[in-house]
């Protein structure tokens, strides 16, 4: 008995040994962590920054890749570390030369020499390197781009060029963490004015001139971007707190107002404003009247709206910004083709309204406040116009008022505004040796440093000189001293821009995605 339970036991061992041997043949050798491939523990690189719900474009019939294409990585990344490097001179260079404390100082010629070639080469380089690294990823390179901004400050001048390189068909996903920043109170009213000028007005916004005639005016459908930017204003307009931030929030709201998709109606901007009227400034509220307000519509109501702007309580400052709007207004509507396409004259009953309050409000200039000096000239200009509709009857009358002065100030001030009428005007005040002797004498005899710049200005003007300046030129010709936000003015510009595709699935948006 007990033989058999030894045999029996031993083949029962056996059974079991034979079982387990196999079943260790069938399954698979584990792989040892030793043998992975070491380029999936790459992970130091800008596209371990992907954002949120990024995917690459693959083929429908094959398994999508976990990380990007090696080659791609290995371009990429150092056209990004060249573009930092850029940015980072560039705003150092451009702090040399513009004292961001004092934005309207001029800066000192020496420097300007010193620096400015350097600035040059580098601001075509990183538009060069944000191209190229856009050609292998546009919304790393956007992504890498804004965080670079937002490292720098979005008030630095490198920045703002940056963001302009990056702007044309923002992602959905990076464009809502921009709308945050937008939103954000934590930033500077200064950084945030910039940057809704910067996103808010993507490529395919159109303008036109709102006198063209309506069957010349082609419309287009609003596009999803769109869409999402009326609906974040109209959000904003209701917690916005800081003036500039709201005022530049308007004139985006405005633009889309006058605009070919047809998202805001103008009634609906009108009452927005007047929703928004105690939240701004009196001049910035009587400035989008009058950009709403045709001169050349005999039943508007210039009347009314000059009254309203006469007994509303303003700083000097903020009706000389008035008056030089109505001034530019008045002469876009006279001088054909000044600056617009279909421009149309004033109606006859509205120009002695305005002829009359224009010598009203014509204060005296002051040599210390150079902005007074150009804006006491071109409303001088447009008061000739006024009574004068012929442009070169204006001209001559101008001429003569200028010449004939004895107050030097004055004569000073439309020196500086001749350029309105135009080269003509230019040459026959530089062929008169008498008055630029008369401005030379009175830069001897002055000590004023203010006073001696604007007059050497003066004089180089009648020696045909061009102007030296680092600020941009006016509508007229005219440096901008004191310019306004970057904002677009209705009216100025026609313009027709190629349309860009601004949201949807990224591989629609980016071939190169």
């Amino acid at each position: 008995m007990n033989s058999y339970k030894l045999g029996f036991g031993l083949v029962a061992v056996i059974a079991v040994l034979m079982t387990y041997f196999y079943g260790k043949l069938d399954k698979p050798a584990a792989i040892s962590p030793a043998y992975q491939n070491p380029l999936a523990a790459q992970k130091t690189t800008v596209f371990s920054n992907l954002p949120a719900g990024w995917m690459p474009e693959t083929n429908a019939m094959t398994t999508p890749p976990t990380t990007p294409d090696t080659d791609k990585q290995a371009a990429l990344d150092p056209l990004l570390a060249d573009i930092d490097s850029i940015m980072r001179e560039l705003s150092m260079l451009q702090n040399q030369l513009f004292n961001p404390l004092t934005p309207y100082q001029s800066a000192d010629e020496v420097m300007i020499q010193t620096y400015q070639p350097r600035i040059d080469t580098l601001s075509q380089r990183l538009e060069q390197q944000i191209n190229k690294a856009k050609s292998l990823s546009k919304p790393l390179t956007q992504r890498f781009v804004w965080e670079q901004v937002l490292s720098l400050g979005l008030e630095d001048s490198a920045s703002s060029l940056a963001l302009s390189l990056i702007s044309d068909a923002i992602d959905d996903t990076l464009f809502e963490d921009m709308l945050t920043t937008l939103g954000n109170s934590g930033y500077s009213g200064t950084a945030r004015t910039s940057l809704v000028f910067s996103i808010l007005l993507p490529p395919e916004t159109t303008y036109y001139d709102p006198n063209a005639p309506a069957d010349q005016t082609p419309t287009h459908p609003a596009t999803p971007r769109q869409q999402r930017i009326q609906q974040f204003l109209e959000t904003q307009f209701q917690q916005e707190t800081d003036p500039d931030v709201l005022k530049a929030y308007l004139d985006v709201y405005h633009t889309m107002s006058q605009d070919q998709h047809g998202l805001v109606p103008a009634e609906r901007f009108a009452q927005q404003l007047e929703m928004l009227r105690a939240r701004m400034a009196p001049d910035q509220y009587f400035s989008f009247r009058l950009q709403d307000t045709k001169l050349s519509d005999p039943n508007a109501d210039i009347a009314g709206l000059l009254r309203e702007i006469s007994s509303t309580l303003m700083t000097p400052e903020q009706r000389q910004s008035l008056h030089a709007q109505l001034s530019s207004a008045i002469f876009i509507s006279t001088v054909p083709n000044a600056v617009d396409t279909f421009s149309q004259s004033i109606a006859l009953q509205h120009q002695p309204l305005l002829l009359r309050y224009l010598e009203n409000s014509l204060t005296t200039p002051n040599t210390q406040d150079r902005y007074s000096l150009y804006e006491y000239g071109n409303q001088a200009y447009v008061i000739e116009l006024l009574k004068h509709p012929d442009p070169a009857q204006a001209a001559d009358t101008f001429y003569q008022r200028l010449v004939d002065s004895n107050v030097p100030e004055e004569q000073l001030a439309m020196l500086l505004g001749a350029s309105m009428g135009g080269d003509t005007l230019l040459k026959r005040l530089q062929q008169n040796t008498v008055l630029r002797q008369r401005f030379e004498n009175q830069l001897k005899q002055t000590r004023q440093p203010d006073r001696q710049a604007v007059l050497q200005e003066a004089i180089d003007l009648l020696k045909g000189e061009p102007l030296m300046l680092d600020q941009p030129l006016d509508a007229y010709g005219n440096p901008t001293y004191y310019p306004e936000e970057p904002g677009i003015e209705p009216g100025l510009m026609p313009y027709e821009p190629t349309p860009a595709p601004d949201s949807g699935m990224p591989a629609e948006q980016y071939p190169g995605y």
